[in-house]
C-alpha cells in the first residue's frame, strides 16, 4: 500500500474514532488514584479476604542465613534459607503479623525472589490454609523435623499460629515428576514450586501444573 494512501486511513481512523466520540458522549477517563493499605512487606506472594472482612497477605520473606544453594535459575548466585515468611493482616485499618518464622529462601546478599508462604485461601466454613512453596529440590532443608516445611499445604489457626500438614506436594513431586518435564534451570534437578491454590476445586498449581487434593481439606 502507498504511504500516502496509509496516512490518509490513518487520518480517516482518526478523524472517524474522534466523531463517535463526540456523538455518543464518550468522557476522557479520570486519573486513577490509590492508597497504601499495607507497606514494608517482604516479598509478597498471595492475598485474600476472610469472612471477617480482614486482609490476609503472604510474604515469602527474604531468606536468612541458613544453607545455600544454587538460585533456581540464576547461575552463579545462591539462595539462602531463613525463617523470614510470614502472614501479615490488615484489619480496620491496623497491619499485623499474625505468624511468623516461617520458611523462606531468598537470593543472596539482596534477599529478591523470595520463597515461602505463597498463597493463603478460605474454604466455605471460613477456615484458613496455607501454601508454602518451595522451587527445588524438597529433601535439601536445615529446618527442625516437625517443623513447617517446604513445598506444603497448611490448614492454619490464625489465633495459636499453629500449622497442620494437608499436602506435601513436594515430596510427592519430587518422587514423581508427574509431567516429566519440571527441571531446574542450573542444576536439573526436579522443581516443584508449588504457587497458588483454590479451595472452591481443591486445586493446586504446581509450577504450571494442576494437582488435586482430596475433599477432605474441606471438612
Amino acid at each position: 500500500m502507498p504511504l500516502s494512501l496509509i496516512s490518509k486511513s490513518a487520518l480517516s481512523f482518526t478523524f472517524i474514532t474522534v466523531c463517535l466520540a463526540v456523538f455518543f458522549g464518550i468522557k476522557p477517563a479520570k486519573a486513577v488514584s490509590f492508597s497504601v493499605v499495607a507497606d514494608g512487606l517482604d516479598n509478597v506472594r498471595g492475598l485474600n479476604f476472610a469472612p471477617d472482612g480482614s486482609l490476609y497477605i503472604t510474604e515469602s520473606g527474604v531468606g536468612g542465613d541458613g544453607r545455600c544453594i544454587p538460585g533456581p535459575s540464576l547461575e552463579g548466585l545462591l539462595s539462602c534459607a531463613g525463617t523470614s515468611g510470614a502472614v501479615t493482616r490488615v484489619k480496620d485499618g491496623r497491619q499485623e503479623r499474625v505468624i511468623t518464622g516461617l520458611p523462606s529462601i531468598a537470593l543472596r546478599p539482596n534477599g529478591s525472589t523470595g520463597e515461602g508462604p505463597q498463597d493463603i485461601q478460605f474454604d466455605r466454613l471460613g477456615n484458613p490454609y496455607l501454601l508454602i512453596g518451595y522451587g527445588g529440590n524438597p529433601t535439601i532443608s536445615d529446618f527442625p523435623k516437625n517443623s513447617p516445611s517446604w513445598g506444603q499445604l497448611y490448614k492454619i489457626d490464625l489465633k495459636t499460629g499453629s500449622l497442620k500438614s494437608i499436602a506435601d506436594l513436594a515430596k510427592y513431586e519430587f518422587a514423581n515428576n508427574a509431567d516429566g518435564v519440571d527441571v531446574l534451570d542450573v542444576s536439573g534437578e526436579i522443581a516443584s514450586n508449588p504457587y497458588a491454590f483454590a479451595t472452591k476445586m481443591d486445586i493446586i498449581n504446581n509450577h504450571g501444573d494442576f494437582t488435586g487434593i482430596s475433599q477432605k481439606m474441606n471438612r
